[in-house]
């Protein structure tokens, strides 16, 4: 089986033409259409074989915006077939009355697929943190195609270094993955890096009223609890945080402590796990420390304002 495998692989490798990307997309809810456009999937490419794929940019358009990517990328590509993007941020952002003159944080904006429909549909400010100066380019040129008020900020998110440069792991076929840990989920061709230069999130919002950030996204793969502990103003801000929390990859950083970010919030914040009902809606839940999920953390002191997102 791991030698078929490997062989469809290769050949999803060296043939990938664009016409063949676009079949993909017509016959994407066929059931064995699914199976083969997973095989195509760049990051199921890169944990198969010892390859690397070239960058294939395309631009297109969705919802009336622009977006330029890299469809040998598995985000580029799966947002290309699916034309989908993460809506957890858009949807809580209704349901607790965001309007034009609140502010986002994306942080781990990787091309601004979350950034961008969501300062297009609240007519807001976005600050667009990624550390990527690959995906960077691709996020300053989705911003620029939709003019949208969206301030990038490509660096890195340290404790208190705003000199230096840290190395960022890079994972081809999936840069949506890169992390400042080696072993995070690399891929089988060698691991590159890129030298990307340091602020803080302290540093980044201290030009901004503290009270209009309503919302903070973070996507930074295992990175999050090294962030939030070192933010001075956490115990202060009155947004909401957003974050990925995989048991899997966490367990390979932190070992038996792969709960540590939920343990170094419940004191301050409440916590929920994030999922959606049949119709789409945003269902909060107890959130169960051993299980994946989007995870949701409200501050307990300011829990009054979320009245319409706990209820």
């Amino acid at each position: 089986m791991k030698f078929i495998q490997s062989i469809l692989s290769y050949f999803a490798y060296y043939f990938r033409p664009l016409f063949l990307i676009n079949f993909f997309k017509i016959f994407r809810n066929i059931l064995l259409m699914k199976k083969i456009i997973s095989i195509y999937d760049p990051n199921n490419i890169r944990k198969k074989i010892p390859k690397k794929l070239r960058e294939k940019y395309i631009r297109f358009s969705k919802k009336n915006l622009i977006f330029n990517l890299n469809i040998n990328d598995h985000i580029g590509y799966n947002f290309f077939i699916n034309e989908e993007w993460n809506d957890i941020p858009s949807k809580i952002a209704r349901k607790i009355g965001f309007n034009k003159d609140d502010i986002f944080i994306d942080i781990g904006a990787n091309t601004g697929l979350v950034s961008v429909p969501f300062a297009e549909e609240f007519n807001c400010h976005v600050i667009a943190i990624e550390a990527s100066k690959n995906n960077g380019k691709y996020l300053k040129k989705n911003i620029e195609n939709n003019n949208l008020d969206i301030k990038p900020v490509i660096k890195f998110l340290s404790s208190d270094k705003t000199r230096h440069e840290t190395k960022l792991f890079k994972f081809n076929g999936n840069y949506g993955a890169n992390s400042f840990f080696k072993n995070w989920n690399p891929s089988l061709s060698e691991t590159d890096y890129e030298l990307v230069e340091n602020t803080t999130l302290d540093n980044e919002i201290k030009d901004y009223k503290i009270n209009k950030i309503k919302i903070i996204k973070f996507d930074i793969e295992g990175y999050e609890y090294e962030v939030i502990k070192n933010f001075k103003l956490i115990n202060q801000i009155q947004s909401i945080i957003i974050f990925e929390y995989n048991v899997k990859y966490l367990k390979r950083i932190y070992k038996d402590q792969y709960n540590i970010l939920l343990k170094f919030l419940d004191s301050n914040f409440d916590i929920y796990s994030i999922d959606k009902s049949d119709y789409g809606e945003i269902i909060l839940k107890k959130v169960n420390p051993d299980i994946s999920s989007e995870v949701l953390a409200i501050p307990k002191k300011f829990k009054s304002n979320y009245k319409n997102l706990i209820n």
